[in-house]
């Protein structure tokens, strides 16, 4: 039997998220173990998207490919150009890409169509966008995947999936055979790596756990790598505050994020909710002790407050966490214990070799399987992947004409942004 192909597909805009590290993961081991299923990661890019593939991809990456399509181009033709290639793969994970969910609701209402791919819905986060997504196109999905225990529990309560198969999978990460030893605290060594947004992350957060470590004399240095739509606010607070001990870096390219860990003794994650944070396991697998909000999700499989790692508040993490970490300063032989303790969590649960193949299983046992074909009595919600549609996406507009149009349209709107600055 041929081996069976799956399209996992994400986006080139902006940077790197979990999401993408995770697909990047499967299809970097499938490639090396020469796995029966080949794990594809299909990177949607067009002419104008801040393109940040060239740094966060190495050379020559296994089982990565690219859909390029024009920006400027009608809508109903780029899904239907999309549908046709997505149909191509005996399974398809649309994750959070809005076309490609549009795209196989358009493949899974063609009846006289000789070979339809079965789709996995993941709930990558405890986000209501994940929860709707996956109910409402719920009569095109053949499985759906939560990465945690009370996502799964939230899929149940929220989405009538009777007829689809639910499943809790984690997400897996390398866990390197040796791990340097690191300076000994003081100065506490915190690091922050992820999506620098105020929305989910709360990154000012940061800021202020920084001047309270301040005014409570705690020895710290705390390094946050990443970039994102509060980079500069972030910038700018930094200027009036604990800049010193506080540094900005540059966000880590695909393969280099043990560097932000090599050193960190804690990693912090102030965050109001996640799925499972894919950069805490990375964390906890170079012995990082996670210092984390209990949010519902993820955290509490993932963290024994106290054991492993901490938790504090989600509502008003920054008094709580300051006031661990001044303890923790002062306790070299605890904080050893509670590294020891996070790096054998991942090990024994979320390392990538045990957690890998049961993903692949699972692609693999739905290609024996018929796919399913959504009822006839359903209607998709409005396509809205690759933006919000407009007068020029009509098919009796000459295609030519259309692309004129919108890039004239493009420039103009790109001079007064220049001028805006």
């Amino acid at each position: 039997m041929a081996a069976t192909t799956a399209y996992s597909v994400i986006t080139a805009n902006g940077l790197l998220g979990g999401v993408g590290v995770w697909s990047l993961r499967l299809s970097e081991w499938s490639a090396a173990h020469r796995s029966s299923v080949r794990w594809v990661t299909v990177v949607l890019r067009n002419e104008y998207t801040e393109d940040q593939t060239g740094w966060f991809l190495p050379e020559a990456f296994p089982n990565v490919t690219f859909w390029d399509y024009s920006a400027l181009d009608q809508k109903p033709r780029l899904l239907r150009a999309l549908a046709e290639y997505l149909a191509e793969a005996d399974v398809v994970l649309p994750n959070y890409v809005v076309a490609a969910w549009d795209a196989v609701a358009m493949l899974k209402q063609v009846r006289n169509c000789r070979s339809l791919p079965r789709v996995i819905g993941v709930c990558h986060s405890d986000h209501e966008l994940f929860y709707r997504w996956i109910r409402d196109f719920g009569p095109t999905l053949d499985a759906a995947v939560a990465v945690s225990r009370h996502c799964l529990q939230e899929l149940r309560a929220r989405c009538e999936l009777t007829d689809v198969p639910l499943h809790q999978l984690p997400y897996g990460v390398p866990v390197p055979p040796v791990v340097e030893d690191r300076p000994p605290a003081p100065p506490l060594r915190l690091v922050y790596v992820g999506r620098l947004s105020e929305r989910q992350k709360r990154v000012s957060l940061l800021v202020r756990l920084a001047e309270e470590l301040l005014r409570r004399r705690c020895p710290f240095a705390l390094e946050v790598y990443g970039d994102g739509p509060d980079r500069e606010a972030l910038v700018a607070a930094l200027r009036k505050g604990p800049h010193d001990l506080m540094q900005l870096r540059e966000p880590l390219a695909y393969g280099q994020l043990n560097e932000a860990f090599k050193s960190a003794h804690v990693q912090l994650l102030l965050s109001d909710h996640e799925g499972l944070p894919i950069a805490l396991l990375e964390g906890m697998a170079h012995g990082v002790v996670p210092v984390a909000t209990a949010i519902a999700s993820g955290i509490p499989e993932l963290i024994s407050s106290g054991t492993n790692g901490f938790t504090v508040p989600v509502d008003d993490p920054v008094p709580s966490a300051a006031e661990l970490l001044t303890e923790l300063v002062r306790a070299p032989e605890k904080l050893a214990e509670l590294s020891a303790a996070a790096r054998a969590t991942v090990l024994n649960y979320y390392s990538l070799d045990r957690v890998a193949p049961q993903w692949l299983e699972l692609v693999a046992s739905l290609r024996a399987v018929p796919a399913r074909v959504a009822p006839s009595s359903w209607r998709p919600p409005v396509p809205t992947g690759f933006g919000r549609t407009s007068v020029l996406d009509r098919t009796w507009l000459p295609r030519g004409l259309v692309l004129w149009l919108r890039h004239l349209r493009h420039r103009r709107n790109r001079s007064s942004q220049r001028r805006a600055r």
